[in-house]
């Protein structure tokens, strides 16, 4: 890092505070090596299971949905459900927003009334088993989905 006479100069070539490039400067470390270890992660075994689990503590596959969405709906901008937000409870902080889906093909839809997660359990080369979530219902449905399409990733905290 530069000499305590260029911090400043130091400091506005890289977009930060003199504070900060001070930091920066006694830790003798760079901000990248200084970053506090990254501990989320997606599963790297079959997430499937984890969904199954949780789906099942939070009342079955026609009740779990709803616990799981966020409660923001209209007038509240996006990201928010569209009406009606039904069963929505936010119960376990979950906080479901409905990001839509990005088609095979390449369009993008549902943005406001469906939220839909990858897990890591394949079907085949092609096809991926995904959970989604919708508006105007309580429940949430297991599906298999082409991998060319995008779908919401959850990730886990160690």
């Amino acid at each position: 890092m530069a000499k305590h006479g260029e911090i400043g100069k130091a400091a506005m070539r890289a977009a930060m505070s003199e504070n900060t490039a001070r930091k920066y400067l006694a830790g003798e470390k760079l901000p990248s090596e200084m970053r506090p270890p990254r501990n989320w992660r997606t599963r790297d075994d079959p997430f499937d299971e984890d969904w199954d689990e949780l789906v099942t503590y939070l009342g079955g596959e026609d009740a779990a949905g709803g616990k799981l969405k966020s409660k923001r709906t209209d007038p509240v901008s996006h990201p928010r459900w569209d009406s009606p937000n039904s069963g929505a409870t936010d119960g376990y902080y979950f906080s479901a927003l409905p990001g839509g889906f990005r088609s095979f093909l390449g369009w993008y839809d549902e943005v406001g009334y469906s939220a839909t997660w990858w897990s890591s359990t394949e079907f085949d080369a092609s096809f991926a088993v995904t959970r989604s979530i919708y508006n105007e219902d309580e429940s949430i449905e297991r599906a298999y989905r082409h991998k060319r399409s995008g779908f919401s990733v959850r990730c886990i905290q160690d």
